[in-house]
């Protein structure tokens, strides 16, 4: 032990030397680095003065952040790195008892930096003036979110995604591969293709996936034994327009893509849930991931107005305890957090984790500047404006004022004069002090004199009485805006798609608007102007707005090291050579010269900056304030259709690649007006070019969550279809609604989607395909409240559905049993010759309709296993023939898995039920079935595996089952996974409790995030269990009253709503809890009164072997230790009553293990062991504790030994001849009492302490 502290003391001692030779290196790179940098860093100093006590706070908020980095200990280990992403080995039967699980993160490793201030205080720059020196030690990406954007998912995160991408492009090459080693083996190849969409750049990362496309859940080679070529392209239903138009074929197949990838045909498949789901998920492990390797800084500007996604997706990354190293600073403007309830209720959810010490937060407020401050702006604003005027300083021509004649002074002094005179104006806001100094240059009221004095000058009295003071900004503006004719024309149609937007966008829509006479006669005379503008004169109109600062090149914002003056603004124009900048009719770049991007003070020829033109195609307003002001330049009556104009322009003019990222955009923007859509038949081929462009958008924001957007979107797809649009336009119209009907589904919103669906399944000409994908919501959406009440018939629906599709089902319960009783012998007659190899070499099932009668099936099973069991074996058999028929489908898998747990537990025959998961589990190296993998994974690991395998090795199983339904969406199956996995360990005693208190935190933060309730409130129960073993619960004993979970409530809800899994649920974790804390009274009550029943409704469960142990063990320790202080024993008729379940279920397990159960044999031994005692035959009752101890320590079971141990001291103590026995026994004492404490559970550790003292003054 020693040793290890010192050698750990050690790697901390290099750790701290490590972080400070970085801090020292970052620090030095601040003072001293190349003449680029420093340029640069002059440029943003000048861009926040008066901000120095801030940025030292920033500055130790992340030097902070590099103490508490493993990011070093990733890159040295990469393969250990790997295994902390919960990536469990193949299935072999080997043990791993939770080791390769990592501690969960530091709360000092993540933290908030909140920056509030006025408008124009300079809160962008201050969070990005250390972007540079950070990218040294970790990843930084930003982002903006927009007002006008807001309805757009992920929209300011997007772009700082993209920029973690690039930097790690741009790593050394030793440092590249150990980070594409760890995406490789952290991320699954439909984790890769789903973040792709967001990150293109991350195929370029992580090319190949061959090693990990196949499911750690299959022993197999890794490779996919069959691949979508021999199952052919299933045919979809997509959204698709009679046009044959570029721009009606762009949407079409971009519509077409998504809705295949809704189809379920393989991991890509599903609803468009599941693939938001898959988002998500993927999001989180990508920085999980990614926060290993390095610390990782997301910069978000404008929180007040991001949308729920993304908001959601931050507090995700800052609440999960598997991601290290991870800073978000996020700006806002005071008085505007309040108007977006979302952003609020987190910010204030995050500042209670702050509270309870969970993450970092630092709150920093920003104010109006000095008049010492404005005088360094003043000075650095002049200098840059006229490079060779001296440090800036002037004098002040003699004038009059209000107070009298003003003497001329010495420079310096006069110069302090004019400061004050701009802080009166201004008030010291930082925007408003820099746009009127440059106001005042630029009007002439402040000059260079390079002729007489070689010096500034002004007129105090005339900048006091005539400038025109920026005390509202966007009146200021729109009048600077207004006088600068390029402003004027461009701007406006810029700020209508957003805060930055691309070259190629504004130029074709400004060709589009002055050009085409449907257009040019509402667009002309809005700005202005009386002629058709030429590509030369937008981007000539382009450079003036850069020149005066009112829009900045977006790559030069991320890479000012390459020129410190990239930036700076002045009135002097640089020279240009337009004959080299002109762009082509579709919007690419001509010549070699791209002078749009010379900035002030620029000489002609100096184009080291710029000249990057494949990467110089977007900009981004210099503030949203001058984005508000160019709106604001448009009558409020003509916006709108200025922005319907925009929209359709860009719907038909934008390249693919553009078009699709700009996707939100286009679509808002015609949105904007939709009474200006055409109607008629001449124009119905344009009209449902827009109701496809809804229509795709509307899918795209169900995948990244944004439910509420979608709906809007699908509304406007509905509102926009033609009349009589069930007949002309059929298959779109079906797969419009039930889109709208999923995004319904997904956002709870049940009276709309029986609504939406009505409207289909109504149709006479709709055929049962066509319908099934709304029938299957429906069944979802009665599987839900099947769970909350007995009262729904959902057995009854997916018959009828079945029905429907051809598959009959006998209308008797005698017609039912004789069917049942023909497919068991009819699966008997094929038994043999059913092997994994066997189904290996079958086809997939290429019949629409027979793979949805599968996927019927499998939606029965599910309901008859939870309301109507009788109906389970017939479903199951009913798919496994029609499998075997047909050919496999998605959702063959859990039939075969359904069928081992049928097998196993109701028949008794634990082999055959091993067989047929094993079957099962070879089916999902197919890549079609992975869409499956999750449930599967659940139904063999969690109901069958257990009865033929040590249960520890199925754990990790679970864990892969939950990670596989992350990735493919279906996130109700993997919530199942892990709290099957959390309850099993904590079950088994083979995770230390402190750990698996963190895993608890973890995963059950995760299913409420995903909405899975049922799984969340299942899991608090067992965290409510540990939280007791370790004394950490607000009720002693075995009651589950706590911080986490109040049986009280859960209780008093379940009676009410009539929920016998809740009630069963919880009487099950209160017996297991009285087993292990003593409390055998309230675990016998429990197991008289319930466990008959969850025997019976809860069948083949992993957890049933435990509870039936618990069930016996305290009944028959009821009778065992049934004297009190007085010595009055239990009643007979008590007596006999415990005893009779004592030996049920002392026999239960009995007859478990004589079937070859490998997991109760120790429960058995112990079971058997206590009634000994019953009899009074003590010495017998110690052999058997002794075998069940052996075997629960070669198991690493904790618990167990601990709980053995102490009821082999009682037993000795009661065997007790002379004295001699003491000694022994209280040894064994002390060996429950070190196991508990190696465990965790403090709080019976401390009981048995109290019980030893009391056996040595005996």
């Amino acid at each position: 032990k020693n040793s290890n502290d010192q050698q750990q003391q050690q790697q901390q001692s290099e750790t701290d030397t490590m972080t400070e030779t970085m801090a020292a290196a970052a620090t030095e790179h601040h003072h001293h680095h190349h003449r680029d940098r420093d340029a640069t860093t002059s440029k943003n100093d000048n861009d926040i003065v008066g901000r120095e006590k801030e940025k030292r706070l920033l500055q130790t908020a992340f030097t902070k952040l590099l103490k508490t980095s493993n990011a070093a200990a990733a890159a040295a280990t990469p393969d250990a790195a790997a295994s902390a992403q919960h990536r469990p080995a193949r299935y072999s039967g080997r043990q791993s008892h939770g080791q390769h699980h990592p501690p969960p993160s530091s709360p000092d490793a993540k933290s908030l930096v909140l920056i509030s201030g006025h408008s124009g205080t300079g809160k962008s720059a201050l969070s990005l003036h250390h972007q540079q020196q950070w990218l040294e030690h970790a990843f930084v990406g930003d982002g903006k979110f927009d007002l006008h954007q807001i309805e757009e998912p992920y929209h300011g995160i997007k772009t700082a995604m993209k920029q973690l991408c690039s930097q790690m492009k741009e790593l050394p090459s030793e440092s590249f591969k150990q980070i594409q080693q760890l995406l490789r083996q952290g991320l699954a190849s439909g984790e890769v293709q789903t973040l792709s969409k967001m990150m293109p750049e991350l195929h370029k990362l992580v090319p190949s996936f061959a090693s990990s496309s196949s499911s750690s859940l299959v022993g197999g080679s890794g490779h996919d034994r069959r691949g979508q070529g021999r199952q052919g392209p299933r045919k979809q239903l997509s959204v698709s327009s009679t046009s044959n138009s570029t721009e009606g074929k762009r949407i079409e197949e971009s519509a077409t893509t998504t809705t295949t990838a809704t189809g379920g045909g393989g991991v890509q498949g599903g609803s468009l849930k599941e693939m938001s789901d898959r988002l998500r998920f993927a999001l989180r492990r990508f920085i999980q991931i990614v926060s290993k390797f390095r610390p990782v800084v997301l910069v978000v500007d404008d929180i007040q107005w991001a949308d729920k996604a993304s908001i959601d997706m931050i507090e995700s990354w800052l609440l999960d305890s598997q991601i290290s190293s991870f800073m978000v600073i996020g700006c806002y403007r005071v008085g505007t957090i309040e108007q977006n309830r979302t952003v609020r209720e987190t910010l204030d959810q995050l500042k209670e984790c702050k509270r309870e010490r969970l993450i970092k937060i630092l709150e920093i407020s920003l104010g109006d500047l000095s008049v010492g401050h404005v005088e360094e702006i003043l000075r650095a604003e002049l200098a840059a404006s006229h490079p060779n005027s001296t440090n800036g300083l002037g004098t002040e021509t003699a004038s009059k004022n209000s107070e009298g004649e003003i003497s001329a002074q010495s420079n310096s002094s006069s110069f302090n004069d004019l400061a004050d005179i701009v802080h009166k104006k201004t008030g010291g806001n930082p925007f408003f002090v820099r746009q009127f100094i440059r106001s005042l240059i630029g009007d002439g009221q402040i000059y260079f004199d390079a002729n007489d004095t070689n010096a500034w000058q002004w007129d105090a009295h005339d900048i006091i009485t005539k400038s025109l003071a920026p005390t509202n900004i966007i009146e200021y503006m729109k009048h600077k805006l207004h006088n600068l004719e390029a402003a004027r024309i461009i701007l406006p149609v810029a700020a209508c798609m957003g805060s930055n937007f691309s070259r190629r966008a504004i130029t074709v829509a400004i060709r589009g608007l002055s050009i085409h006479s449907h257009h040019s006669s509402f667009f002309r005379p809005l700005m202005g102007i009386s002629r058709i503008l030429s590509d030369s004169e937008i981007s000539h109109n382009l450079r003036k707005c850069h020149e005066e600062g009112l829009i900045v090149d977006y790559y030069s914002l991320h890479h000012q090291s390459s020129n410190a003056d990239s930036t700076s603004n002045s009135s002097t124009s640089g020279s240009c050579n337009e004959s080299n900048a002109s762009l082509n009719k579709d919007g690419s770049e001509s010549g070699e010269i791209d002078f749009m991007f010379l900035g002030k003070g620029s000489q002609k020829g100096d184009h080291s900056v710029f000249n990057r033109k494949h990467k110089r195609k977007s900009f981004r307003f210099m503030h949203d304030k001058v984005q508000e002001a160019s709106l604001a330049l448009i009558p409020d009556d003509q916006l709108s259709e200025l922005k319907y104009r925009i929209g359709e322009i860009l719907m038909s003019g934008l390249p693919k690649d553009e078009f699709e990222s700009k996707l939100f955009t286009i679509t808002n923007l015609i949105n904007a007006r939709t009474d200006l859509v055409p109607t008629g038949k001449q124009s119905e081929e344009r009209r449902m070019q827009i109701v496809n462009l809804n229509y795709k958008a509307g899918q795209d924001a169900v995948q990244s969550s944004a439910f509420h957007s979608a709906m809007k979107y699908f509304n406007v797809a509905i509102e926009l279809l033609p009349e009589g649009h069930w007949d002309s336009h059929f298959k779109e119209s079906v797969d419009i609604y039930s889109a709208a009907a999923e995004c319904a589904h997904a956002s709870g919103d049940t009276p709309l989607l029986r609504s939406l669906c009505s409207q289909i399944v109504e149709l006479e000409e709709c055929s049962i395909l066509h319908k099934s994908r709304v029938y299957n919501l429906l069944i979802d959406v009665s599987l839900q409240e099947a769970q909350e009440s007995n009262d729904c018939d959902t057995v009854g629906l997916c018959l009828s559905v079945l029905k429907k599709l051809g598959c009959n089902f006998p209308k008797t319960n005698v017609g039912r049993t004789f069917s049942m009783l023909r497919g068991i012998m009819r699966t008997r007659r094929s038994a043999s010759k059913w092997t994994a190899k066997w189904f290996a070499e079958q086809p997939l099932a290429t019949d629409e309709q027979e793979i949805a009668v599968i996927r019927t099936l499998d939606l029965l099973s599910t309901a008859a296993y939870l309301t109507m069991p009788d109906f389970l074996p017939l479903a199951v058999l009913k798919s496994i023939n029609r499998t075997a028929k047909f050919g496999i489908a998605p959702f063959s898998p859990p039939a075969f898995a359904f069928q081992g747990m049928i097998l196993g537990y109701f028949m008794g025959d634990f082999q055959a039920g091993k067989k047929f998961a094993e079957i099962a589990v070879s089916m999902l190296d197919i890549e079609a079935c992975r869409v499956s993998a999750s449930r599967t994974a659940l139904l063999v690991y969690f109901m069958t595996m257990h009865w033929t395998t040590p249960i520890e090795s199925t754990l990790d199983m679970l864990m892969e089952g939950f990670r596989m339904g992350m990735s493919t969406g279906d996130v109700e199956s993997a919530a199942w996974n892990i709290q099957s996995y959390l309850q099993s360990h904590y079950l088994l005693g083979t995770m230390p409790l402190k750990q698996l208190d963190q895993e608890y935190a973890t995963y059950t933060k995760i299913m409420k995030d995903f909405g899975q309730v049922n799984q969340a409130e299942m899991a608090c129960m067992g965290w409510q269990v540990i939280q007791n073993f370790q004394g950490l619960s607000t009720s002693p004993g075995s009651k589950l009253i706590g911080d986490v979970f109040d049986e009280r409530v859960y209780l008093e809800r379940a009676s009410t709503e009539i929920d016998p899994v809740m009630i069963l649920s919880i009487t099950g974790n209160s017996m297991i809890a009285a087993t292990y804390l003593g409390d055998y009274e309230i675990g016998a009550r429990f197991a008289i009164k319930t466990h008959d029943d969850r025997l019976k409704k809860l069948p083949g469960l992993n957890s049933l072997p435990p509870c039936t142990f618990a069930a016996g063990f305290c009944c028959y320790a009821m009778i065992n230790d049934s004297s009190d202080a007085n010595g009055v024993a239990m009643e007979a008729k008590q007596l006999r009553l415990h005893t009779k379940y004592g030996d049920r279920y002392r026999k239960k397990l009995k007859e478990w293990v004589d079937k070859g159960s490998p997991n109760c044999v120790h429960t058995l031994r112990a079971l058997e062991a206590e009634h000994e005692m019953l009899y009074g035959r003590y010495h017998n009752a110690c052999i058997l504790y002794e075998k069940a101890i052996g075997i629960a320590a070669t198991r690493g079971f904790m618990n167990d030994q601990a709980l053995f141990n102490e009821r082999l001291a009682i037993c000795m103590l009661k065997k007790e001849e002379g004295g001699k026995e003491l000694d022994d026994a209280l040894r064994k004492l002390d060996e429950a009492i070190r196991l508990n404490i190696e465990w965790g559970a403090t709080s019976k550790a401390d009981a048995l302490k109290v019980r030893r003292e009391e056996w040595r003054r005996i």
